[in-house]
């Protein structure tokens, strides 16, 4: 192309040269928390990809005000607009080496409101004579409840398929006052506990046996049974124990109270792991023999094996978070806490286990996750850990100028 040009004095020249316009707008997307229809925080992480050719990027809330341009990145923390519960969307301007301008978006639905709902043991009723009860449920919008479970204790979980208006369940420990919890999740995440409690009563004329206090599970052989006759222990004068009904120890002065015992070298007892059904019989001083009392204990003093793998075992990722997929096997009482960390020495607060957990590195680089088991009779495994190395940086793309033809 040619440009002509004149002096003050009125003398034109011309002058040449060429050159590429470039009005093409360059593509990219923008993700909010991973693409998470929900969140119930105003904390987010934004995930971008651009084109090539995008040098700079600013940010706004919908409908804000921008922030200042800077350079093109893949992930960025932010900060969602405030107030109460309903859409938040986040605006992303790129902009190419050639000055062109092209907008990116995306939505994500804030939660900030916790369900609701109520539980009531047996009807309302004060006492209780057995361990199973009928729960009555209600919520304050169904439709709104992703998930519900049902705990003796507010630390143990039982997962509810749908919702049900009533649920039979079975109440845990020795006779006394006890709780149930209701724990309500909505689609966003959001949870409520509620509770009702009843006194549970089924001392009677019978003998029983409590076993470490009614525990359900152990990893040490070696227990303590709480035995009672009941209302007439005048008339006790001998007791004889068991692991199986079968094989019994040698008669013994009846007492009340706590008697240690043994469930692997008691009379009936074993070495393998699995439920151990302590059974007591008493006899007066006639010789009569009363009838038999039982109580269960799951007996587990083995390991649980566990494995991780960050991505699915990818040796690179662009991302800071990534996936753990988690695997883990328990021969008898079954795997109820994991806790992780980026190193053995350093691993945090005890969790329920998932088989996918997001995770996220503080940097780029070799990153290493470790993770610990724990089962229910508190048997821990051994630290395992998977690693990968994190790139997130963008390669540098330099354009030159077209030479003159």
């Amino acid at each position: 192309t040619g440009t002509d040009m004149a002096d003050n004095g009125g003398n034109v020249g011309t002058a040449a040269g060429s050159f590429v316009a470039d009005t093409t707008q360059p593509i990219g997307t923008l993700s909010i928390n991973s693409g998470n229809t929900y969140t119930t925080s105003l904390d987010a992480v934004l995930s971008m990809e651009y084109s090539s050719d995008v040098s700079s990027v600013r940010y706004r809330n919908d409908g804000g005000s921008w922030t200042p341009w800077e350079g093109a990145g893949s992930v960025r923390q932010w900060l969602l607009a405030s107030g109460g519960s309903g859409n938040r969307g986040v605006d992303v301007q790129m902009k190419d080496n050639a000055g062109n301008i092209a907008p990116i978006s995306d939505t994500i639905s804030y939660d900030a409101t916790t369900p609701t709902g109520t539980i009531t043991i047996a009807g309302g009723l004060v006492y209780a004579t057995t361990r199973s009860v009928a729960l009555s449920l209600e919520y304050g919008n169904v439709g709104d409840v992703a998930s519900i479970a049902l705990s003796n204790n507010g630390v143990s979980w039982t997962v509810i398929s749908g919702t049900p208006s009533t649920y039979n369940w079975t109440l845990e420990g020795a006779d006394g006052t006890k709780w149930v919890y209701l724990k309500i999740v909505d689609a966003s995440g959001l949870q409520s506990t509620y509770a009702d409690s009843i006194i549970l009563d089924r001392q009677g004329p019978s003998c029983r046996v409590l076993v470490n206090e009614d525990d359900l599970y152990t990893n040490n052989g070696t227990v303590t049974l709480t035995i009672s006759a009941g209302d007439e222990i005048t008339w006790v004068g001998s007791m004889s124990l068991s692991n199986d009904g079968a094989s019994w120890s040698a008669w013994q002065a009846y007492q009340a109270g706590t008697v240690s015992w043994n469930l692997v070298t008691g009379s009936g007892g074993t070495v393998a792991n699995g439920y151990r059904y302590v059974q007591v019989r008493f006899m007066d001083n006639a010789g009569n023999i009363a009838g038999t009392t039982t109580d269960k204990i799951m007996y587990d003093n083995t390991t649980p094996q566990g494995t991780i793998t960050i991505n699915e075992a990818a040796t690179y990722t662009t991302s800071r978070q990534v996936r753990l997929n988690s695997s883990w096997d328990d021969n008898a009482s079954g795997v109820e806490y994991a806790r992780y960390g980026t190193s053995a020495g350093t691993l945090g607060q005890w969790e329920s286990p998932a088989t996918i957990r997001t995770w996220l590195f503080d940097a780029d680089g070799t990153g290493a996750v470790y993770m610990q088991l724990k089962d229910r009779c508190g048997n821990t495994s051994t630290v395992v850990s998977d690693s990968i190395v994190v790139d997130t940086g963008v390669p540098a793309v330099t354009v030159g100028s077209p030479q003159a033809g």
